[in-house]
């Protein structure tokens, strides 16, 4: 068994992986997944996902607060030499928020607080194969951020954060035994900080918020256990508790936190199973812990467990599509503007890649 055999089948997770609320503001997360593609490598994904955060405290019905988004990743993998590979990653939402609470019960006790966070990532790796068996890899991460808001109910007068590009790095080691289909790898991406110029609804500029991308680490495994059967998973811990959004407030020289963001640690474990030549399916089960809070209006939920399913056919020589959907429960939070329940998140996602 090699992981050429049996690779199609953890694809698919790649297509159906986009949350929104996950650990602070994270949606798709860096994976170093395509490092390990054999040869030159390209690949395209788009999900779309569809939330339902609601508030049940009013009896003009469910205040459903939380807005659809799309994600596209973008991929491409080439070989030096034997040794020596890189690959470049664009991410149009590392991290992002798309709530409303005008035009609900909820937004005349809020002052019809909104807030759009928008990103972009892209990335360049480089991997440097020590033996065959243990690789390192690392490189940069540059990162754009911006951000729209009425955020009158949280005392400040801010409506929009200029964007503002940062870079960041990743670095990791990795650990593989291809017949069995076995892969270990270990990344770390780096903080990076920001201070958005903001500016009030006339267009003045009333100061600074700083926010961050926090710290994060990441195990990614998998290993064959049966003849044409893979299971693999990851384990992400990010520090969203040095992230938090502080805002410029009313009174000239103080501000305030957005947001009270805590650690989180998200984990995924799957199986896949090749069914033919052309045919892989894959089953992954998601969990985040719960913290007990409720990190910001922009953010009414606490923690999650969900499930996603998939399927990869091969299409010609070295092409492949791969398709699947992810449905999550995210945790209840009680909150002063009455209790968000039944919070749920479903993603549809399609990927094409290419082995050249």
């Amino acid at each position: 068994m090699t992981i050429k055999t049996i690779a199609a089948t953890t694809a698919i997770v790649a297509a159906s992986a986009s949350t929104a609320f996950a650990g602070g503001l994270d949606r798709s997360t860096y994976s170093s997944s395509i490092l390990f593609e054999k040869g030159t490598y390209a690949e395209i994904a788009y999900g779309l996902t569809t939330p339902k955060v609601s508030s049940t405290g009013f009896a003009a019905g469910d205040a459903d607060i939380a807005e659809s988004f799309n994600t596209v990743k973008l991929g491409f993998k080439i070989d030096l030499n034997d040794k020596i590979s890189f690959a470049m990653t664009f991410n149009n939402q590392p991290i992002g928020a798309d709530i409303n609470y005008a035009g609900t019960p909820i937004g005349p006790f809020v002052a019809n607080a909104a807030g759009y966070v928008e990103a972009s990532a892209t990335t360049l790796i480089g991997k440097y194969k020590i033996t065959d068996a243990f690789s390192v890899y690392g490189g940069a991460k540059y990162q754009r951020v911006s951000a729209t808001a009425n955020i009158l109910a949280a005392g400040s007068f801010g409506s929009v954060f200029q964007s503002e590009d940062k870079f960041g790095y990743i670095a990791g080691v990795a650990f593989e035994k291809p017949e069995i289909a076995l892969r270990v790898a270990l990344s770390y991406e780096s903080k990076i900080e920001y201070n958005l110029n903001t500016l009030n609804a006339a267009g003045t500029s009333v100061g600074s918020t700083t926010a961050a991308t926090p710290e994060a680490w990441t195990l990614e495994f998998q290993s064959g256990v049966a003849p044409k059967t893979l299971v693999f998973g990851k384990i992400r811990r990010s520090m969203w508790g040095d992230a938090n959004i502080i805002v410029p407030l009313f009174a000239p020289g103080t501000t305030g936190a957005l947001t009270t963001f805590t650690d989180v640690t998200a984990y995924e474990l799957g199986v896949g199973r090749k069914f033919s030549d052309r045919v892989s399916g894959a089953i992954t089960f998601s969990y985040e812990e719960k913290d007990g809070t409720v990190s910001s209006l922009f953010a009414p939920t606490d923690g999650l467990i969900g499930i996603s399913v998939g399927t990869t056919v091969k299409i010609g020589k070295g092409a492949k599509i791969s398709g699947g959907i992810s449905h999550s429960k995210r945790g209840d939070t009680p909150t002063a503007i009455g209790p968000f329940t039944n919070n749920t998140v479903t993603t549809v996602g399609v990927k094409l890649s290419k082995n050249f």
